[in-house]
């Protein structure tokens, strides 16, 4: 069972979007060891009197147990009608559980990373039409009001050209911001949703890439790579609604600096199989991991909203 912890958790530390969004860190590695616990150093920039300086830092890690459980019938024998071990088969259920978290939850670190990012370029203007229309759409619906939100307008005629050149002002534009703030370079990543991806993939700038196609999975909450606009990978998350026009850009960590941790140690993970007489056989995978944000986000995942013209879909 421990090689197929080991088999899965290949399957997430090489997972190409893993390895843009996060630094990937086992607990076993001799330089660093974090068995149960241990410190963790990096670099991050610190504001004092006015001057930036590069300063190391230290934080006490300690991973988490996720505990995943799962019951079966002793009187169902999936052996014996459908030729299927029911134990190799329901421990590899809990592991894709487990999968899904580790990957649901860079999605959250970054989405609210960059949902900070765009609240904080709010004027009170904005707040407050945003703060009206909350109201009104909520106490009176029969209005139809749509819930005021910052983004960027598309001039002109609103056709293919006016749109492209939106896109790419506007997507350059809050790269060379981030550059500016984080002081570590331009966003190397684009995530948004299969609406505002198949617009991208019309743009000049972008390129594809199909070497990835055929590990592509519709069914899972991953997001995949379908090439490269302006040089940076765009990344098409599937669970993002179709009307929601947020594009989040993302600067790939450094090693040494901060950023998205994901730290694991598949010595510590276990697997237990317990079988009472008259009781359903219980199947419990206990995964030692630990997946957070080290360090102070200084605008490393920024977020813009376009408008999108009706005609356009």
């Amino acid at each position: 069972m421990i090689q197929i912890i080991k088999d899965n958790r290949k399957l997430i530390i090489e997972n190409e979007f893993m390895k843009d969004t996060c630094i990937i860190h086992d607990g076993n590695d001799s330089e660093n060891p974090i068995s149960r616990c241990g410190t963790y150093e990096y670099l991050d920039f610190k504001l004092q009197s006015d001057t930036i300086g590069l300063c190391t830092y230290s934080k006490y890690i300690e991973l988490q147990r996720k505990e995943y459980k799962c019951r079966a019938n002793n009187n169902f024998d999936l052996k014996k009608i459908y030729n299927v071990d029911m134990d190799s088969f329901i421990f590899k259920s809990l592991l894709d559980e487990n999968t899904d978290y580790v990957f649901n939850k860079i999605k959250s670190i970054i989405y609210k990373s960059g949902d900070d990012s765009y609240l904080k370029s709010w004027s009170k203007n904005d707040i407050i039409k945003n703060k009206i229309t909350t109201f009104l759409s909520k106490y009176l619906p029969f209005l139809k009001i749509k819930i005021y939100k910052k983004s960027y307008k598309i001039k002109g005629k609103q056709n293919s050209n006016d749109i492209q050149k939106c896109f790419s002002k506007v997507i350059r534009y809050h790269s060379y911001i981030m550059a500016m703030t984080n002081r570590i370079g331009n966003a190397d990543i684009i995530i948004t949703n299969g609406r505002i991806g198949s617009l991208l993939q019309d743009c000049a700038p972008f390129s594809l890439d199909c070497s990835n196609y055929d590990n592509i999975s519709h069914t899972k909450s991953i997001p995949y790579c379908i090439g490269t606009y302006n040089n940076m990978k765009l990344y098409i998350d599937p669970y993002i609604k179709w009307d929601d026009n947020s594009i989040y850009l993302v600067k790939t960590p450094n090693k040494n600096l901060s950023g998205i941790r994901y730290i694991y140690n598949d010595d510590l993970s276990t697997f237990q199989k317990i079988t009472e007489e008259h009781l359903d056989t219980l199947f419990i995978l206990n995964d030692m991991q630990y997946v957070n944000y080290i360090g102070s986000n200084n605008l490393m995942v920024d977020k813009i909203c376009i408008d999108i013209p009706k005609n356009v879909f």
